[in-house]
This record gives C-alpha cells, sequence and structure tokens, in this order.
C-alpha cells in the first residue's frame, strides 16, 4: 500500500521517480542498498520493485519512513486510535521518531479532532453553564417598543 502509494502521491511522485530515474544512470552509488541523489534528504531502499523512500532527518541523521496520503489513516489510526487514544503531543512524538509526512502536526491535529472516541471522552475546561432565567413580561401589550437600525447595506438588486 506505501509503495504504491508513492506514484499516487501529490508531493512524493516527483521525489520518487527523480530517484528511480537517477538509480538507473548510477547503479554504481548504491551504499547499503540505498541510494540518494546528491544534496537530497530523501533516499529510496531498494530493490527497485518494492522501493522504499526515506527521509533522512538533517538533525539527527535517522532516517524516517516517508508515508504517502493514501496510507495516513491506517498509521494513524496504529499510533492514535491502537494506542490508548492519547493526545497530540504523545502521538506526534511516536511518529515523528519514525515517518515523515509532510505537515505531520497538522494532519495529525486534523485526525485526533475528527477522532469520535476522543470526542465522547474529551474533558470540557468551561465553567457548568448556569439555570435558564426566563424573561419576564409585563400583562399589558406593548410595553415596550423598539427600533433597530441597520446601517450600511447594500443596495438591493
Amino acid at each position: 500500500m506505501i509503495i504504491a502509494g508513492y506514484d499516487k502521491d501529490i508531493f512524493f511522485h516527483p521525489i520518487y521517480k527523480a530517484i528511480k530515474e537517477y538509480y538507473v544512470n548510477n547503479k554504481n552509488k548504491v551504499v547499503n542498498m540505498m541510494i540518494a541523489r546528491p544534496f537530497s534528504p530523501y533516499h529510496l531502499f531498494l530493490p527497485l520493485n518494492e522501493a522504499l523512500l526515506f527521509y533522512k532527518d538533517p538533525v539527527d541523521c535517522r532516517l524516517r519512513l516517508c508515508l504517502p496520503k493514501i496510507a495516513h489513516k491506517e498509521i494513524f489510526a496504529l499510533a492514535h486510535d491502537k494506542q490508548n487514544h492519547f493526545g497530540i503531543a504523545k502521538t506526534y512524538d511516536r511518529m515523528v521518531t519514525n515517518y515523515f509526512v509532510p505537515h505531520l502536526l497538522r494532519t495529525l491535529k486534523l485526525y485526533i479532532s475528527r477522532c469520535p472516541q476522543c470526542a465522547v471522552n474529551r474533558t470540557l475546561r468551561d465553567k457548568p453553564h448556569g439555570l435558564l432565567k426566563p424573561i419576564e413580561s409585563k400583562q399589558i401589550p406593548f410595553p415596550t417598543l423598539s427600533i433597530d437600525f441597520i446601517l450600511a447595506l447594500p443596495p438591493s438588486r
């Protein structure tokens, strides 16, 4: 699913295609079953018919698996739903060490905000709502008149 997703992914398809083409012309540059274009943080793990794309983190030089959009839901479910529905910070920390997703934090926030189980179990942080206070009206008709002035309306057609 991940390998097939690279061909359909808007972000990873050009990178995946470029490294494959580079490999065809530079087969002697393979190191530890991986090939990368010069000055590129992306590496292709071979064999070519089952090649996985990895991102080499410039901070800690760790290789992180690039996840195409088609695999997000399944991987997020494993990291969030199957792991006790932890919050954004814990799920992000768990994922960022091994996976590379463009805009991971934003995508993960969206996924967790739409999680039905988290919505049910979420702790409410606002004050308890007060009792209803009915509006008292006088027994005589039209005790108060009010006029609303609406300004700057667009011209009618």
